[in-house]
């Protein structure tokens, strides 16, 4: 899918590098005649207008290689992304004030790369990250679904960095920071707490498509430290886009931090 996903935005970058060239080098002439469908005296007159468009162009294929050429980290896909859609946006808008022939030089290239780049993201397809995929901490209060076994080898290949946390305080002091933590620093609702079993469960609500994420904690006593075990789960969806192995990262490092 990497691979289909880079050809298809290379195919993009080189279209607008080809608009550059078209734009910039043969507006007048009978090249850029024949394909604009304009008079001689009409690409004079237009001349400086399509090279400034062209400038656009070329700035959005070098944008588009050089997140490329970035590791594939989670900013460089961003990048891709904006631009893509930035250049869809524009696509359409021709389309509908120029030719519709851009719609399909311009528009469906650019979407097709996008839909790529949204499957790879997409990858793996699991959304139930827990910190002990061998024994995952079970949901009580919320009642969900057992976790799914299929799910531990993906996440020991993408997510191997989720794991307990250990700190150094007892297992008391620990259920207290983190029913502090989140009380006070998060926004997540606690659903349901037991000081006695040091258990917590709790909701968050993702901030653009506003889906309700599922999350347990379990504070273990491993005297004198304590090992925090965490779980977060989405309601919809196949695929996470990784939300819940970074929010149990987050909140770990986070925790970390007040603890230390």
């Amino acid at each position: 899918m990497n691979i289909i996903s880079n050809t298809l935005i290379v195919i993009v970058g080189l279209l607008h590098i080809g608009f550059f060239v078209l734009e910039r080098f043969l507006w007048t002439t009978p090249v850029g005649h024949k394909l604009f469908r304009m008079t001689a005296e009409q690409a004079k007159l237009t001349a400086n207008l399509a090279g400034n468009q062209a400038i656009y162009n070329l700035l959005l294929a070098l944008g588009l290689f050089w997140a490329l050429s970035a590791s594939n980290t989670e900013s460089s896909r961003s990048i891709q992304v904006y631009i893509l859609i930035f250049i869809m946006i524009c696509g359409i808008y021709g389309a509908i004030t120029v030719s519709k022939s851009i719609l399909f030089l311009q528009t469906l290239p650019a979407l097709l790369a996008l839909l790529s780049i949204m499957a790879l993201l997409a990858q793996p397809r699991m959304n139930d990250i827990t910190t002990h995929p061998e024994q995952p901490t079970a949901f009580k209060a919320l009642n969900r679904k057992p976790y799914n076994t299929k799910f531990i080898a993906l996440q020991k290949k993408y997510y191997p960095e989720v794991k307990p946390l250990v700190l150094n305080s007892s297992s008391d002091t620990v259920y207290k920071k983190i029913i502090d933590h989140i009380t006070h620093n998060t926004s997540w609702k606690i659903v349901s707490s037991d000081a006695q079993l040091k258990f917590i469960e709790a909701t968050e609500q993702t901030k653009f498509f506003r889906f309700t994420d599922d999350i347990v904690i379990e504070v273990q006593d491993n005297n004198p430290s304590s090992i925090v075990q965490m779980r977060s789960r989405s309601r919809m969806g196949q695929s996470d886009f990784g939300v819940n192995a970074k929010r149990i990262l987050n909140f770990f490092a986070e925790l970390n931090n007040s603890t230390n």
